[in-house]
C-alpha cells in the first residue's frame, strides 16, 4: 500500500506552502511520490527470496495389475539369448516407449557389428541380423511373465542369489528370510546388465518368512543352518511389464525352492510361497 508515501509529500507540500514558499507544482508532487514509492520498493527487493526453480518430476507410470490366473508353465526364462547379458537389453528395449533404429540394435545385439569397418560387410550383417533380433524384440514385447533362477551363486542377470535364511523364530515358529534389502522385502533385487539396462524388482506381497510349525523339523533345519549353513535351490516368478528410463521394473509373483544344506546340498525342505 502507498498511503505512507502520499500522505508524506502532502503534508511537506503543506507546509512548504505555510512558510510562505513556493509550493510544488502537481508534477512535482507527481515526482516525490514516484521516488517515496520506489524508495519504500528497495528494502522489499533486497530482502526477499527469489523463487525457487523446482524441476518438474518425471511422471511415475502406474503399474500394471499382474494376470494371476496366469499358470506357471507360461512363465519363460529371462535368459533367452545364449550370449550372457543381452537377454537383460532385449528385454529393456522391447519394452522401452522409444524405439531402436536398425543401426542401433545392430550396434546392441550384432555380435562384432561394431567392429566391422567394411560398409558392403556391414550391409550383409544387416541382411542377416536384423529379422532375428526383430524376432528377439518383439517375443520379449509379448512377453510380461518370466523366471529366474534362484541359486546359491552370486546373484547375476539371469540369477537370484544373496536370499539367506535366518534364525529360527520361535513365535511366529518360521525361518525370516533375508537378503541385500532386508527382511521385509526379501525378494528385492537389482541387477545391472550389459549395455548400461538394469532390472529391478520391487516391493511386492510374496512372503519372506518360511513356516515351519513342527519344532522338530524346525529343529533339525535350524542346527544345520546354524553349524554349515543352508542355501535355497529352486525358481523365482516374476511380472515385468514396463521399463522406467534404462531399468525394467517387476514384482515378485510367487516362489518355488528347496532349503538344501550349504555342504552336501541334500533337500530339508520344500516351500512354496
Amino acid at each position: 500500500m502507498y498511503w505512507k508515501p502520499v500522505a508524506l509529500v502532502l503534508a511537506v507540500a503543506f507546509l512548504c506552502s505555510c512558510d510562505g514558499k513556493e509550493t510544488d507544482t502537481p508534477k512535482q508532487v507527481e515526482m516525490h511520490l514516484r521516488q517515496q514509492q520506489q524508495l519504500a520498493a528497495v528494502p522489499t527487493a533486497l530482502h526477499s527470496t527469489p523463487a525457487v526453480q523446482v524441476e518438474p518430476s518425471l511422471p511415475q507410470l502406474a503399474f500394471p495389475t499382474p494376470d494371476r490366473t496366469i499358470p506357471l508353465g507360461r512363465y519363460e526364462m529371462l535368459d533367452r539369448d545364449p550370449r550372457n547379458g543381452t537377454s537383460l537389453g532385449y528385454l529393456v528395449y522391447a519394452k522401452s516407449p522409444t524405439a531402436l533404429t536398425d543401426e542401433q540394435k545392430l550396434k546392441y545385439f550384432a555380435e562384432g557389428y561394431r567392429n566391422v569397418e567394411d560398409a558392403f560387410k556391414k550391409k550383409d550383417m544387416a541382411a542377416t541380423e536384423l529379422p532375428k533380433i526383430d524376432v528377439m524384440l518383439e517375443a520379449y514385447r509379448k512377453q510380461d511373465y518370466y523366471k529366474l533362477e534362484i541359486t546359491p551363486q552370486p546373484k547375476s542377470v539371469h540369477t537370484v542369489g544373496y536370499v539367506k535364511v535366518g534364525e529360527y523364530d520361535f513365535a511366529s515358529k518360521s525361518f525370516p528370510l533375508l537378503s541385500e534389502t532386508g527382511e521385509a522385502n526379501c525378494w528385492s533385487q537389482k541387477f545391472q546388465g550389459w549395455g548400461g539396462v538394469e532390472f529391478e524388482i520391487l516391493p511386492s506381497n510374496v512372503v519372506c518368512r518360511l513356516s515351519v510349525p513342527d519344532e522338530a523339523t524346525a529343529r533339525v533345519i535350524e542346527s544345520i543352518r546354524a553349524n554349515e549353513g543352508v542355501r535355497l535351490k529352486g525358481t523365482l516368478y516374476l511380472f515385468i511389464p514396463q521399463v522406467e528410463r534404462n531399468t525394467a521394473l517387476g514384482i515378485a509373483m510367487s516362489a518355488s525352492f528347496d532349503v538344501v544344506s550349504r555342504r552336501n546340498e541334500d533337500v530339508l525342505a520344500h516351500f512354496e510361497l
